[in-house]
């Protein structure tokens, strides 16, 4: 027994050996810049886009390790990551296979830039690297002898994950289109013909407003097409569904999606958008489908709607001011019976083809655009019941229209942000009836000033009457004298001059003819 014992301690001490040789070996020729170079222009083949690898080494205890993995493309990094560490089968390695049981991708980061034709491009390998290529090495003859043919390393992975990954995407503005924190990736099968595995997303951002939480897309790729079944997540607290089919390496990269979500937190997905605290409560719910290409991604084009319910709106700085200034508690603290709306994606922004806000004594009618980069262009109207209305100051209500339903309403427009809105509902309440008020002061002023002027002129051809009719009666008075004294009447000038005032009565003077 002892004789067999020292025999195993003896074969195990032997392995031991072997195993230790051997790794050192291998970690020797991984470590030579020619096998690194093969590695490199392996992975960079198979992937499609020029890879750089800082080091490779290997170790019986901790594996394959390979460290400052990274993409380039031009100044920056499309891809980096920490490390990729795996494990080593060892029977494999007899007969020159490298088989991985498990490849790990530490804090990956994916940062993808539009181009300056508006798409998004994978990095492309140059004509030098096209194929696996080895480094420059002697001269060999053209036909190997017999038995010395070098054979490429075959590589097999089995499982593949990714921790703490991160992604950006950006149009060629520089605006910030989509970022996931928090990505871990387990592909569960991974050959040459098929991929499958789970996407999770700890935080995932839309066009800096939308946010997600907690995403999961289980994932199949193969024959070229990306499928994801089921993607589940949660948006400002509610539950959020959807699916995706793509195929990243044809032409465009075309893609086709669904989304929903139901019983999303109003205060929180406002407070995502910008808004204060406390200025909007309520659930909300949505569908959207939308299909285009991945590389042009923020001009995907699809119709949605929205539903909102229990919703209240308060403090918001445009119907705040409104509702203070025409003394109208609705508009201050506006409460929703419902609201619902129609949209669709194109150019990038949100078409609102319509939207009905109704509350209990006034109803908001909106359409128009809201772009990825938050600004607004609404055409709103405003609408109240009669009893609303005879609220209003009596100079503001003939500003409402009569509409077809019976309602009295007005039109305005919303712009701004969607962080800070604004409106001319106010210039156009108040400052049409100002304008109108002035005009008729000024009318009344000039009117004033005309009326004495007519007085004036009238006052003078009154006087001027006057004059007439004394000098008629002077003239008169005249010829009777001269009758009576048996002369002729004096001309009128020698009585009265033009310029002079006659005076009232008889003249006190009469020319007596000299008898001959």
């Amino acid at each position: 027994m002892k004789k067999v014992a020292k025999a195993i301690l003896l074969g195990l001490g032997v392995l031991c050996v072997v195993l230790v040789i051997g790794s050192f070996c291998l970690h020797a020729h991984l470590q030579s810049p020619h096998t690194q170079e093969r590695i490199r222009a392996q992975f960079s083949h198979a992937l499609g886009m020029p890879l750089k690898l800082t080091n490779t080494s290997f170790s019986p205890w901790g594996g394959l390790r390979i460290t400052g993995v990274t993409i380039p493309e031009g100044d920056a990094n499309f891809f980096a990551a920490d490390n990729f560490s795996a494990g080593v089968r060892w029977l494999p390695l007899l007969v020159g296979k490298v088989s991985i049981p498990e490849i790990t991708v530490d804090r990956p980061k994916l940062v993808w830039k539009e181009n300056a034709k508006g798409k998004w491009v994978l990095p492309k390998l140059t004509a030098s690297e096209s194929t696996p290529a080895t480094e420059a090495a002697p001269a060999r003859p053209e036909k190997a002898p017999a038995g010395k043919a070098e054979k490429a390393v075959a590589f097999d992975i089995a499982r593949l994950r990714v921790n703490g990954g991160a992604t950006e995407l950006s149009d060629n503005e520089g605006k910030q289109i989509l970022a996931c924190t928090g990505v871990n990736v387990t592909c569960t099968t991974v050959t040459e013909s098929k991929v499958e595995g789970v996407v999770e997303i700890g935080h995932l951002v839309w066009t800096e407003s939308v946010a997600l939480d907690n995403v999961r897309a289980p994932f199949t790729w193969s024959g070229g097409e990306l499928t994801v079944t089921k993607l589940t997540g949660t948006l400002s607290g509610g539950a959020a569904t959807g699916s995706f089919k793509g195929r990243p390496k044809a032409e465009n990269s075309p893609f086709e999606a669904e989304f929903q979500c139901e019983k999303v937190d109003l205060a929180q997905f406002t407070a995502n958008l910008g808004w204060k605290v406390g200025q909007a409560t309520g659930t909300a719910a949505a569908q959207l489908r939308v299909a285009g290409d991945l590389d042009r991604l923020n001009r995907a084009t699809g119709p949605g709607q929205f539903q909102i319910t229990d919703a209240r709106f308060k403090q918001l700085d445009f119907l705040q001011s409104i509702g203070k200034a025409l003394d109208i508690q609705e508009l201050t603290d506006l409460r929703l019976k419902d609201g619902h709306g129609d949209f669709h994606l194109a150019d990038k922004k949100i078409h609102v083809d319509q939207m009905a806000l109704n509350a209990l004594n006034l109803q908001l009618g909106v359409k128009g655009t809201v772009g990825y980069d938050q600004k607004v262009a609404l055409e709103a109207q405003l609408g109240v019941e009669d009893g609303l209305l005879k609220q209003l100051p009596e100079m503001l209500r003939d500003s409402f229209g009569q509409a077809e339903d019976g309602h009295r309403t007005i039109g305005f427009q919303i712009s701004g942000t969607t962080d800070k809105l604004r409106t001319n509902l106010f210039d156009k309440l108040i400052g049409q009836k100002v304008g109108r008020q002035f005009d008729d002061l000024l009318t009344g002023i000039f009117r004033g000033k005309d009326k004495d002027s007519e007085k004036r002129k009238k006052d003078e051809e009154e006087r001027k009457k006057d004059e007439k009719r004394k000098k008629k009666e002077q003239e008169k008075a005249a010829a009777k004298a001269a009758a009576a004294a048996g002369g002729a009447a004096p001309p009128a000038a020698a009585l009265a001059p033009a310029n002079a005032t006659p005076p009232a009565g008889p003249p006190t003077t009469a020319i007596t003819p000299v008898k001959p």
